[in-house]
């Protein structure tokens, strides 16, 4: 994976917002995490860094506490059971098929196999 790999995050940051219309009959709990994630990503992403935001997020989220600002996490998804964040963390294919281009999708897969290598 390069850093040339990165592309333009706006139209998943789009698609995050709207995730209902990319990915019917989930969970609120996964829109509204994908509302709360479009406000994470940078303005441009390689898919290591795609991966690194939707942990990053998960964690934050985890912890009640913003990593970046110190500040808390006022969200409804904060302070949740820790299998809550396991699972969605294993979401992190799924969110990018539905919100990223297609042979950006494969590239998160590759890092999320990758990294999750037993």
């Amino acid at each position: 994976m390069e850093i040339s790999d990165a592309v333009s995050t706006e139209e998943m940051r789009i698609k995050l917002q709207n995730l209902r219309e990319h990915m019917p009959g989930e969970p609120q709990f996964t829109y509204d995490f994908g509302a709360y994630l479009a406000t994470r990503l940078n303005s441009q992403l390689n898919p290591i860094g795609f991966n690194m935001a939707v942990q990053l997020t998960l964690y934050d989220l985890q912890k009640g506490v913003n990593g970046f600002t110190g500040k808390p996490v006022p969200h409804s998804l904060s302070g949740m059971p820790a299998s809550f964040y396991t699972v969605m963390e294993m979401n992190i294919p799924r969110f990018a098929r539905a919100v990223c281009p297609s042979d950006f999708a494969d590239k998160v897969d590759q890092v999320y196999a990758e990294t999750h290598k037993k």
